[in-house]
């Protein structure tokens, strides 16, 4: 089996020494971390009392089977002395220790590979250094055995720990965690790769004052047994992975010596506690005074430390190595070259024939078109399939690019090489055809119509040469000719597009519009055209079925038809307003402008969508809130289009619908919270609602803007509150995030520091400390607030009930530039400048508490030890990391997201941790310092709701932003639009009935 001891105090029963709390909880996290099933441990634990030595001997002897690996982690006190060597100091009423050599014999004496990792706090003298402390431990416990492993750090024990308590047990935890998931699956994790991963993370390894490997050829003593090794361990005499930075010169040789690499510290001054002069396993140590515990950073080692990389698996010597990548590579095949495209700008394709109308051309389109008798009895030819490539095909694919792209000289010439290359008939006569069109559009008619008769000759019905025969008949306006052409092109392809449109157009032409109908809508349905043009193919059909077949009826369907595809084509828009005009089915024809309304993006497919949908609901569907409401859509695509909104609420208007109207005035204050005209029209909408008390506010709001008239600068003073509101009741815990919070909040990220609650406050405070901003402030300056009778304290109590939190303690402090502050402390306190007490009216300062007191509910409560979205951002990494949420690798974090990640840990633990995980499951990683800034953004504007809500009064609320200016994200600016949209919102109303100072009607 493999065992592990922890063993750790706190140090409270003894006074002779400064206690250290940080013991017991890394403990506690060790003991968790070695309880996994990867490590494959049983955990007992011990309290560092005295007769440590016998109770692990008892349960030493207790165990029923063999110890294969033997591991006692120590948290706590050591001291070095001249006589009698290192020793672990144990905690109890008088002070007791436990000497290295009897652990060694118990080390010896009940498991074959033992490991002691020492995580303590040095009682040196003076002259004495750490490193001399790590040598003594770790020589005097591996000496002479090669079955002994030790790794030792420690630090000067009148050194507070560094900011999330111990480093050195915080560096091991994150180091094993990174190991456990970088390996490999045959890989096990022994002492060299922990403590070699924690001596790369410069930035931790550098708070560690002093440390050491030593023993067990040099510490191969598994930590982690490979996954594919069954618990109780791998053998111990198995080889272990070499590291790849350097290499061992043999059994005997010591790791720090050999690297160079051991921190060099020495004793910080002045003396701490001297050393002990004699002691046994039962004597009492007697220390010459307590030291003071003092802050400070320990000293940081020197020098560079190598890369660290985690080791390759070892060969198994079977089977021939994996080849490289490169050896994988195929030799590089000689390129084949092809013809380039000579450069150039080509001139724009035209239609054959397009630019010569005179008869001498048509005489030679004609004379290129033989009747279809000549081919009377010829077969269509299909592509042959499966055929390799001529050699012609390559000049034949650059003719057709170049002809393409409109470059008529060039591609002819190469038509003239694939015909020189060409043989087979087939091929032959689509490049003569496709050669003869190029021809045509250079001006070259008689050798175009020679080269069409070739073509012709060899296959009439080719369906190149339909396709350029179609083309030419429809240039010389051969109706009858493009009728036969287009429909023996569609024998052979039934529904190619461009012989259908041929077919309509020849049809139409010849007065047979029953079958130029059937060609437009084959079109239409046609699954390979794209909806545009499938819409414009029913456009045409609906318009043959009214002019030319007078059937009204498949008229309206067609074009009904063709606007589903494409609702924003103006010419079918007309025709569907023509004819559903006509029938009075004006309902339907609004659908189809609500439809175009929604796919357009060009301004004047809007602007007339728009228009048409305002008109027909207004004067023909007599419904102004229909026309209201598809307007709103647009609005929602385009939300600062203020004349569009002015439009959509003065139909509301109409429709005698204020509530909806007052809902666009609202957003249209979110974007431009400014703009005085929103809020004239929210106060007449108001009035014509009943709302007096939304009136009021909107009036106010004019006022702050100065763009009150007389009557409503009347209206404002007539409901002005003189001193506090006369509430009647106060707002639960439930109505802050359904009515304070804004209705764009981060929730996910306010669960997330709700969980980590007291531990984050707490990880917080020792944060701050850590930044050198922790000011407690003067005890003699806390308040009564049951007591007092100032302003301050009175008011305080007063807008804490109204908001329906618990107050904070209050220190009111003489000078105080902020005015308000939060003090670094667990229980909720605040401290205030005494010079708000004077000058400010009750009304005023329940505002001002107001703004400062949502800082103080529990998920918030850490927030304020952070001071800016960099810092928070780091805190909500480290709490993602500890959650495990994937992405999130410790070991590239910097050195403030450590130390609070290690803080973290020694504080959520449990059940705790398991609810953290809950939360933090799906929760992004990304954006999280943008999100940590909308957070702080929230918060501080939340203060500005809460604020308005205790005082009631906008324009004194506007008056104390501009008269007491707080820093954060956001400034005064952004303060003022916020209370201004607020003071009009649902939210506020809401809120203000809830407490009983809603003004009547």
């Amino acid at each position: 089996m493999r065992l592990a001891l922890i063993v750790g105090s706190a140090y409270e029963n003894n006074g002779k020494l400064t206690p250290i709390p940080s013991a017991e909880l890394d403990g506690d996290l060790v003991e968790r971390r070695l309880s996994e099933a990867d490590a494959g441990f049983k955990v007992v634990r011990f309290v560092a009392e005295r007769g440590l030595a016998e109770r692990i001997e008892q349960r030493l002897l207790a165990q029923t089977e063999p110890i294969e690996h033997l591991l006692v982690y120590f948290s706590g006190y050591s001291v070095l002395s001249e006589e009698r060597g290192p020793a672990l100091l144990l905690d109890g009423d008088r002070l007791g220790t436990f000497s290295l050599t009897r652990l060694k014999n118990l080390f010896a004496h009940f498991a074959p590979a033992s490991c002691l990792i020492v995580d303590a706090a040095a009682v040196v003298d003076a002259g004495q250094s750490l490193s001399s402390v790590v040598d003594s431990i770790g020589s005097t416990l591996t000496e002479g055995t090669d079955t002994i492993s030790a790794l030792v750090a420690v630090r000067n024990s009148a050194i507070s720990d560094s900011f999330g308590g111990s480093a050195f047990t915080g560096l091991v935890l994150m180091v094993l965690d990174w190991l456990a998931a970088s390996r490999e699956p045959s890989q096990a994790v022994d002492l060299r790769w922990l403590f070699e991963g924690m001596r790369a993370d410069e930035q931790l390894w550098k708070e560690i004052p002093a440390a050491g490997l030593f023993g067990a050829a040099h510490a191969t003593f598994g930590i982690l047994p490979s996954r594919d090794t069954v618990v109780p361990g791998r053998d111990r005499d198995a080889p272990s992975n070499p590291l790849p930075s350097f290499e061992l010169s043999g059994p005997g040789s010591d790791l720090d010596s050999l690297l160079g690499l051991t921190p060099a510290h020495q004793a910080e001054e002045p003396k701490t506690q001297p050393g002990v002069q004699a002691f046994d396993e039962h004597e009492e140590v007697t220390p010459t005074f307590r030291a003071p515990r003092t802050s400070g950073a320990p000293s940081a080692a020197a020098g560079a430390l190598p890369a660290f990389e985690l080791p390759p698996i070892a060969d198994s010597g079977h089977g021939e190595p994996l080849p490289s990548f490169a050896d994988l590579t195929e030799p590089d095949a000689a390129a084949a070259t092809s013809s380039g495209a000579p450069s150039g700008s080509g001139r724009a394709a035209l239609p054959a024939f397009a630019d010569s109308g005179s008869e001498e051309a048509r005489t030679a389109v004609s004379a290129a078109l033989p009747s279809f008798e000549d081919a009377a009895g010829s077969e269509p030819t299909t592509e042959k399939a499966g055929a390799l490539p001529s050699f012609s095909a390559s000049a034949s694919a650059t003719a057709d690019e170049l002809a393409a792209e409109g470059r008529d000289e060039d591609a002819a010439r190469e038509f003239e090489a694939a015909l020189s290359l060409s043989e087979d008939p087939h091929e032959r006569a689509g490049l003569l055809a496709r050669f003869a069109r190029v021809l045509a559009r250079t001006g070259k008619g008689e050798l175009a119509a020679a080269r069409f008769g070739e073509a012709v000759a060899l296959e009439p019905l080719h369906l190149d040469v339909l396709e350029v025969r179609a083309e030419w008949a429809d240039a010389a306006s051969d109706a009858e000719n493009l009728l036969q052409t287009s429909r023996a092109w569609l024998d052979i392809s039934a529904e190619n597009p461009r012989a259908l449109k041929f077919l309509a157009k020849a049809s139409e032409q010849l007065d047979e519009p029953g079958r130029a109908l059937d060609a437009w809508c084959r079109l239409g349905r046609h699954v390979e055209l794209g909806a545009a043009e499938r819409a414009l193919a029913f456009g045409e059909a609906s318009r043959i079925a009214e002019t030319k077949l007078d059937d009204r009826e498949l008229a309206e369907k067609l074009a009904e038809e063709a606007l589903v595809l494409s609702p924003t084509e103006q010419q079918l828009l007309g025709r569907a307003e023509q004819l559903l005009t006509a029938e009075g089915r004006q309902a339907e024809l609004f659908t189809h402008f609500e439809r175009a309304l929604e796919q357009a993006s060009d301004p004047t497919s809007v602007a007339r969508a728009c228009d048409e949908l305002e008109r027909l609901a207004r004067t023909e569907l007599k419904d102004p809130a229909r026309g209201a409401r598809a307007l709103e859509r647009q609005l929602a695509r385009n939300p600062g289009d203020f004349a569009l909104r002015d439009r959509a609420i003065q139909l509301y208007r109409e429709a005698s619908q204020p509530l909806p109207a007052l809902e666009l005035c609202r957003a249209a204050v979110r974007i431009s919270p400014t703009r005085a005209g929103s809020y004239r029209t929210a106060q007449s909408l108001f009035e014509a609602a009943g709302a007096s008390d939304g009136a009021w506010n909107a009036a106010c709001v004019l006022e702050c803007l100065g763009e009150a008239d007389i009557n409503e600068a009347l209206l404002v003073s007539q409901h002005k509150p003189d001193g506090l509101l006369a509430a009647r009741a106060t707002i639960q815990d439930s109505d802050w995030p359904a009515l304070l919070f804004s209705e764009v909040h981060d929730a996910a990220l306010v669960r997330l520091l709700d969980t980590l609650g007291p531990a984050a406050v707490r990880v917080g405070i020792g944060f701050a400390k850590h930044k050198n901003r922790y000011a407690p402030p003067d005890p003699a300056t806390l308040q009564d607030l049951e007591k007092s009778t100032t302003m301050l304290a009175k008011t305080l109590a007063w807008t804490s009930r109204l908001l329906g939190l618990s107050p904070p303690s209050l220190y009111v402090s003489p000078e105080l530039a902020s005015g308000f502050e939060v003090v670094p402390s667990e229980e909720p306190s605040a401290l205030v400048s005494r010079a708000l007490g004077s000058g400010l009216g009750l009304g005023q300062l329940a505002f001002l508490w107001g703004r400062h007191l949502p800082r103080f509910r529990a998920e918030f409560r850490a927030v304020p030890f952070f001071k800016d979205s960099g810092e928070l951002s780091l805190l909500l990494i480290a709490g993602l990391a500890l959650a495990g949420v994937p992405g999130v690798d410790v070991r590239t974090l910097d050195g403030d997201a450590k130390r609070l990640y290690a803080a973290l840990r020694r504080e959520v633990r449990g059940e705790k941790l398991d609810s953290l995980r809950d939360v933090a499951r799906g929760l992004p990683l990304a954006e999280v310092e943008v999100r940590a800034e909308r957070l702080l953004r929230e918060l501080e504007l939340l203060g500005v709701r809460a604020g308005l809500l205790a005082s009631g009064d906008v324009t004194a609320a506007a008056d104390l932003i501009r008269r007491f200016p707080t820093e954060g994200v956001t400034n005064g600016d952004d303060q003022l639009a916020e209370l201004y949209a607020f003071s009009i919102s649902s939210r506020y109303q809401t809120l203000r009935e809830k407490i009983g100072v809603a003004i009547a009607a």
